[in-house]
């Protein structure tokens, strides 16, 4: 009885993660403009005669201006675990430069064992939309290799240096199923039964644009306008490892602001307001708008701002925003941030 149960609770903790840095939080460096081999083990495959890093970004708190949550390149997001995420371009239209349609970006890494024969195994990872993204797009997928993609891809001579991958990906997001969510991140999951030998993962679009299903989040006149996401958390395991046990979140973490709202009496997302509110006892909530003139406050967590200032709407546009909050235990939590108004 004594071998069954300890074989039990064994089985409880055998789930390994094959993807090393999973959740990119282990970085060589920082510095403000961080690229994807700052994450170590992560690389950009498409330069084997540049840097390794590529075009690909890497977003964390230590950077001013690709942090977390806030960025200049791609407003305000929260990492799914930890501080640190990535950032790929999925889909480029150009308007006066008609081969950025091939652009694209991708992230790759060496798994800690290749995959065995025949085992199944769960691989996916969480996606996030951009705010700053102009499309939205359903392709992104995971090709799996015994070889890097790095150095079998050939040099492009001349020719634009990331251009889109020539491989098929054996793990792909449904046609059609576009992922638009700017607020919470969006788990892609796939089973997949090995060939043997697999041990290269590599994140991204593998089509060009006559292939790429995508659609406007809203308009833009900039020269070219892109599809752009975050990704975290990268995961490979074997499926019929049972799960640990969660690690338990910090009371903080539930306490969030989402990071865009569009009042326009659709039924979703017409009001700014805390998320965890549950979490919180008290609570203060500042708006301003670009001049830094307060438009909406708030010390009632169950009240949000409803896109006015005065009785009228409010224009289109960035806002900042301060959150004082306290937590049932007496901590004290403050958060500021930026959040987009949509109509």
């Amino acid at each position: 009885m004594f071998i069954v149960i300890f074989f039990g609770v064994l089985q409880l903790h055998t789930q390994i993660n094959l993807v090393p840095n999973a959740s990119f939080e282990d970085t060589i460096n920082c510095d403000n403009w961080m690229k994807i081999n700052y994450a170590k083990g992560w690389f950009q495959p498409q330069t084997p005669h540049l840097d390794p890093g590529g075009s690909s970004d890497l977003f964390h708190e230590c950077s001013s201006m690709l942090g977390v949550p806030s960025s200049i390149w791609g407003g305000y997001q929260y990492a799914k675990t930890g501080k640190s995420f990535s950032g790929i371009v999925l889909y480029v239209k150009p308007k006066s430069f008609p081969e950025a349609y091939r652009y694209r970006e991708y992230i790759e890494n060496k798994l800690i064992m290749p995959l065995k024969k025949d085992v199944i195994y769960c691989i996916g990872f969480h996606i996030n939309l951009s705010n700053s993204s102009v499309y939205a797009v359903s392709n992104i997928g995971i090709y799996l290799s015994n070889d890097s993609t790095l150095s079998s891809f050939p040099k492009y001579g001349g020719q634009m240096p990331y251009y889109t991958l020539p491989y098929k990906p054996q793990l792909e997001n449904d046609f059609g199923n576009i992922i638009k969510d700017t607020l919470d991140w969006v788990k892609l999951e796939w089973e997949y039964k090995a060939i043997g030998g697999e041990q290269f993962i590599t994140i991204g679009n593998f089509y060009d644009a006559q292939y790429t299903f995508f659609e406007p989040t809203y308009t833009n006149t900039l020269e070219s306008v892109t599809a752009y996401y975050y990704i975290d958390d990268v995961f490979v395991y074997r499926c019929n490892d049972t799960l640990p046990p969660p690690a338990p979140i910090p009371p903080e973490q539930y306490v969030n602001l989402p990071n865009a709202f569009s009042p326009n009496a659709d039924g979703e997302n017409d009001v700014f307001h805390l998320l965890g509110a549950d979490s919180v006892a008290e609570m203060e909530l500042r708006i301003y708008n670009r001049w830094g003139q307060e438009v909406f406050y708030s010390n009632q967590k169950e009240i949000g701002w409803d896109g006015n200032f005065k009785g009228q709407p409010a224009p289109t546009g960035v806002y900042a925003y301060t959150l004082v909050a306290t937590l049932p235990n007496g901590e004290i939590i403050t958060k500021k941030g930026n959040v987009t108004l949509k109509r």
